[in-house]
């Protein structure tokens, strides 16, 4: 399959990789339909690092992203040709913060497309645990759904302000998340 990897400071070349294929019963392969180009992609490609994640060349990159369901897990309540928006956090399910419903702060958590975590979805094709995707109707486009990852970042903000009877706020950044909380 193809995939736009990163293999250089600024420089990326489009590949032929293997077919990444199902592992586990609630695991899903996933056609992919749109893929967003998030600030840490963008830092990735012209500095090779966010902080200290820094790439070991090559990479996929490619977290914001919307795909079709194309075979599924023995266990998976998905069919091939759902359509889904993604979750790119890939939380374990057996930690102490996933047992109490904290999956985002996973102490083994996996994020896609991030240096030595998760492959990226710049690509043609992308395994994914089944409990990462969420069914869009057919009313929302692919790229409307490959939004849903900053915009959730955006709500989950406005929505954690508000509990605590915030007044006032700066913004600071203008792209997608600071436009959404905007």
């Amino acid at each position: 399959m193809k995939s736009a990897q990163l293999i250089g400071i600024r420089s990326i070349a489009i590949r032929d990789i293997p077919m990444p294929h199902l592992t586990g019963d609630h695991d899903v392969l996933l056609r992919i339909a749109a893929v967003g180009i998030c600030g840490s992609d963008v830092h990735y490609y012209a500095h090779g690092c966010v902080g200290d994640q820094i790439i070991d060349y090559p990479i996929t990159p490619g977290h914001e992203f919307s795909a079709t369901v194309v075979q599924t897990g023995t266990a998976a309540a998905l069919r091939p040709g759902d359509r889904v928006a993604v979750e790119p956090a890939i939380s374990c399910g057996e930690c102490d913060q996933c047992r109490t419903g904290r999956e985002n702060t996973c102490r083994n958590l996996l994020f896609t497309g991030a240096p030595g975590q998760a492959p990226g979805a710049a690509c043609e094709f992308v395994v994914m645990p089944e409990k990462n995707c969420i069914k869009i109707p057919d009313s929302m486009t692919f790229a409307q759904a490959a939004l849903a990852e900053p915009l959730s970042i955006a709500i989950y903000t406005l929505n954690y302000l508000d509990r605590r009877s915030v007044h006032s706020a700066a913004v600071l950044g203008a792209g997608p998340i600071g436009l959404g909380v905007l």
